[in-house]
């Protein structure tokens, strides 16, 4: 027995030994022991300090361990209730020093083990202020930069300091807040939180909603060739309202919106299986199939726009007044006079295609068509979409701002924290070794891209992409594209428009431009500061019908456009 119990006591103190040499490894910022009780309890040994949390292990001395921790050696002590051999105290300080002890029944009575100090790492990082990705009359669109550890977030918003909160809940790193009132200041303050563990707030930022949307001004005029023939042609146009996607026009008896009761004998240029709320465009003409309408009669627009609504069709954002159309008065049709005998000049009719979009890209054999949706995708610019099967099909799993297409049809987008990526046909892969804003494609494969920060003139520096490197060439300019032998058309803040030589930059007079788009046909086309569309001739810039913010060329030279408002337009060469 006395052997046994010698045994045991040298077992006892190989373990001892075992957990001193573990707290000295583990145990970094450990201080010496204040205060110590002679026990049989082992020390705790710390094995992670975060910022508001210490983690220990220990050596097992009993089915019910306590681990308690205060603000001083003597105490008050709070007790947390472990299972096994390790424990955590959550919910403390950062950068604060607090004293651990571990208490249990090694035997008959409860025994305290040695007061020891430990300490929480440092402050925890600020948590992000949400910052402003667009403001519309009644929604604030809100985006923020992640926040480490968090798996979820909460925006509160109020009008002012003393005003009552409304909370919304968010996810990954973007919220749209709506119901808004137009032109008015809200505070806004972003939590990021841990479930079950902490919550931490950042300061309040003021955003601003914008000014009510002007309601869609309508023009109405009755064309016919005499005074009350029988077959009278209404032409009609009205200004774009901001996220409107469709529009329907309604006739109407009289000022007081009276229906017209010969609805059915009004023949609408628009689709005859659902002939309400589907015209993208701003110009309708109506015709009446049959006898005489009234005299005069009224019309109005109104213009619809998401959210979708559970009958299928989106919603009513705003409609214009009534407008009188008076077909007494007009006029017989005057006689024209022979036309001289001269070219006429090119017209370009544009067909608008469905969706709306911020930017446009188009190329390759297969007349690939991407955009740049005007739907956020957090935290990196907005969803893109592909031209499939007659219908915008998301590419998921990236967000862009600008883009285009190479001779594969793919597409190569530039997110808006300056990130390249390409979609090589069934995923996308970074593009690595510059932060840029723009992108272009050659129909040869050459890739060129702007800088992503400006210089003191409005200006980003310019690269190319020289097999897996970007080597920065000579010059400045704020939009890019790429002929179909790798040489680059640039646009610079000025306005002026330069291409690429092989060896230097060569201006191409004429024109002041925002935008540059090229075929891989040699068709250039810019977008000029007066939102006007051009084509070069070779020798000159040719004004064309249409106006537009964003351009592209696709492969055989044909024009496509996106407008301020988002509406997507098809050209021709």
């Amino acid at each position: 027995m006395k052997h046994l119990s010698i045994s045991c006591l040298s077992i006892w103190a190989m373990r001892g030994a075992m957990a001193a040499a573990a707290m000295v490894s583990l145990q970094a910022t450990l201080v010496s022991p204040v205060m110590a009780q002679a026990s049989a309890i082992p020390d705790p040994v710390l094995t992670k300090a975060g910022n508001d949390y210490l983690s220990f292990g220990w050596i097992s001395f009993s089915s019910k361990p306590m681990l308690q921790y205060g603000p001083s050696a003597t105490g008050p002590f709070t007790t947390t209730y472990p299972s096994g051999t390790s424990g955590t105290i959550s919910g403390l300080q950062p950068n604060t020093t607090y004293y651990v002890r571990l208490t249990g029944l090694p035997g008959q009575y409860e025994t305290y083990g040695k007061v020891l100090p430990f300490k929480t790492a440092g402050a925890l990082p600020v948590v992000p202020a949400p910052t402003l990705s667009q403001a519309t009359p009644n929604a604030l669109t809100l985006s923020w930069a992640p926040y480490t550890g968090a798996n979820n977030y909460l925006v509160n918003w109020r009008l002012t300091p003393t005003g009552a909160n409304t909370e919304v809940a968010a996810s990954a790193n973007g919220v749209t807040l709506s119901g808004l009132t137009p032109n008015t200041s809200y505070e806004v303050q972003l939590v990021a939180r841990q479930l079950g563990a902490w919550a931490y707030a950042s300061n309040y930022v003021k955003f601003t909603t914008a000014a009510a949307y002007a309601p869609p001004t309508l023009t109405a005029s009755a064309l016919t060739t005499a005074p009350n023939i029988n077959v009278p042609v209404i032409n009609l146009s009205w200004t774009a309202y901001p996220g409107a996607t469709s529009y329907d026009v309604s006739p109407y008896l009289d000022a007081q919106g009276t229906v017209a009761t010969d609805w059915s004998k009004w023949n609408y240029a628009r689709s005859p299986s659902n002939p309400a709320r589907n015209m993208a465009t701003t110009t309708e003409t109506v015709s009446y199939l049959s006898g005489t309408p009234s005299k005069v009669m009224y019309a109005r627009v109104v213009a619809y726009g998401p959210p979708i609504q559970a009958n299928g069709f989106p919603t009513a954002l705003s409609s214009s007044a009534l407008v009188k159309i008076d077909f007494t008065t007009a006029a017989p049709a005057p006689v024209a006079a022979p036309a001289p005998v001269a070219a006429p000049a090119p017209v370009v009719t544009w067909t608008a295609l469905p969706g709306a979009a911020k930017d446009i890209g188009a190329g390759g054999a297969s007349n690939g068509l991407w955009v740049v949706g005007t739907d956020a995708v957090q935290p990196n610019g907005f969803n893109v979409y592909r031209w499939a099967n007659n219908t915008w099909q998301l590419v998921p799993n990236t967000g862009a701002v600008r883009l285009d297409v190479d001779a594969q049809g793919n597409a190569w987008t530039v997110n808006n924290k300056g990130a390249v990526q390409r979609y090589d046909g069934a995923k996308w892969v970074a593009v690595p070794g510059v932060t840029a804003s723009d992108i272009g494609v050659g129909a040869n494969g050459t890739v060129w891209g702007l800088g992503a920060t400006l210089d003191g003139n409005g200006n980003y520096v310019i690269y190319r992409l020289n097999g897996t490197s970007w080597v920065q060439m000579p010059g400045q300019a704020v939009r890019v594209d790429v002929d179909a032998s790798g040489n680059a058309w640039v646009v610079n803040k000025a306005g002026d428009v330069f291409r690429w030589n092989g060896s230097t930059w060569v201006v191409v007079s004429g024109v002041k431009a925002r935008d540059v788009g090229v075929g891989a046909d040699g068709s250039v086309f810019v977008l000029g500061t007066n939102d006007k569309v051009y084509r070069w001739s070779g020798s000159a810039w040719v004004v064309r019908e249409g106006a537009a913010m964003n351009i592209s060329v696709s492969a055989t030279g044909v024009p496509y456009v996106v407008n301020a408002p988002g509406t997507i337009f098809l050209g021709v060469k």
